[in-house]
């Protein structure tokens, strides 16, 4: 009996799709990074499967199926978002995987049993208030799972700051932003603007041997903290803001719930207020890295506080968060490297 040939097409990344481009096939095991194309439908058997270097790849709204084997082996991708619209994963789609992070959308709703065998350090994150469903959902016990927020709606994005109903007020937005998922501008620690290489040669201060003492410090509710005349939240923004101080970032901390989110595209941490009274109340903290010489790092988020470090003069205190964790680490931060700033209203 005559079979009709099924033909497809193959894009500039020689990544092969059905030729109404509804199914993705095949893509070389060579790929390091790939955009699926909108339109996309199935991302079909064995289509990405030992991709071994593939450490990025964007998933787009529409994509309904993930089937068997489709990212089998692909060891090198660390963060995948799945879409909304996303309804199956059939059978070994991440088997053999290792420390991936895999973002799960509301409309999941069916995952094969053998989905994740043989992947390693597997970490789930789940829509906000879905833990129980996805309990269910997925075919075996003792996946590390963790909710996160995806394109919520923020309540602030209108006002300068937020009172969160801690003893002082956080601003809406970085410095230098304009929105709350805005990453803002960059400063290494008491400079007053911004420049396109953060390193020891760029930093006011020269090393070795340079003068420290044109850094002014002040001593502020028990704090040894940057003068104000070398805080650039107070400079450019006026009285009453400033940089946090480490308390403050300790109170933030301690007061708000933490919760991973997905604003317009860009992954940071939902900042909820604990405090009675304020539970509406919420910051976005957009994980914008930091910089060191040119380039953005990623691998964490970094922003600054005013405080000095008694520990060592060259490392500054300053609030470091990750997909599992956020603290203000003993040893700080070089104080020549580029980082964000979230002033305060006091």
């Amino acid at each position: 009996m005559y079979k009709e040939k099924i033909t497809s097409q193959i894009d500039e990344y020689c990544v092969e799709y059905s030729a109404d481009g509804k199914i993705l096939l095949s893509a070389p095991v060579c790929i390091k990074e790939y955009s699926i194309k909108p339109g996309t439908i199935i991302i079909s058997e064995n289509a990405f499967a030992n991709c071994e270097q593939l450490e990025r790849l964007s998933i787009p709204a529409g994509v309904e199926v993930i089937r068997d084997r489709s990212f089998m082996n692909c060891k090198s991708l660390s963060r995948l978002f799945l879409p909304e619209g996303l309804r199956s994963i059939y059978s070994y789609a991440f088997s053999g995987c290792e420390d991936l992070f895999l973002f799960f959308p509301h409309s999941l709703d069916w995952v094969s049993f053998t989905a994740f065998d043989e992947a390693k350090s597997l970490a789930l994150f789940v829509p906000y208030n879905e833990k129980d469903r996805f309990r269910n959902l997925f075919p075996r016990k003792g996946y590390y799972i963790k909710e996160y927020i995806c394109e919520c709606g923020l309540n602030n994005r209108t006002s300068e700051y937020v009172d969160l109903g801690l003893s002082v007020k956080w601003a809406n937005c970085n410095l230098g932003a304009t929105r709350p998922e805005d990453f803002g501008d960059y400063y290494a620690w008491a400079e007053l603007s911004t420049k396109s290489e953060y390193s020891l040669s760029t930093y006011f201060i020269k090393y070795p041997g340079g003068d420290n003492s044109l850094i002014k410090m002040v001593d502020r509710k028990g704090e040894k903290v940057l003068d104000l005349s070398l805080d650039v939240a107070n400079v450019l923004k006026g009285d009453h803001w400033r940089m946090p101080s480490e308390n403050e970032m300790f109170e933030l901390i301690k007061n708000c719930k933490w919760t991973w989110s997905m604003v317009n595209g860009v992954e940071g941490y939902m900042l909820t207020s604990k405090i009675e009274g304020y539970t509406d109340k919420s910051i976005f903290l957009p994980n914008a890295g930091f910089r060191y010489k040119r380039d953005i790092n990623f691998l964490e988020g970094q922003y600054w506080t005013n405080t000095f470090n008694p520990r060592t003069f060259y490392r500054p205190k300053a609030l470091v968060f990750c997909l599992t964790s956020h603290y203000i680490p003993n040893v700080g931060v070089y104080r020549n490297n580029g980082l964000p700033i979230r002033p305060i209203y006091d």
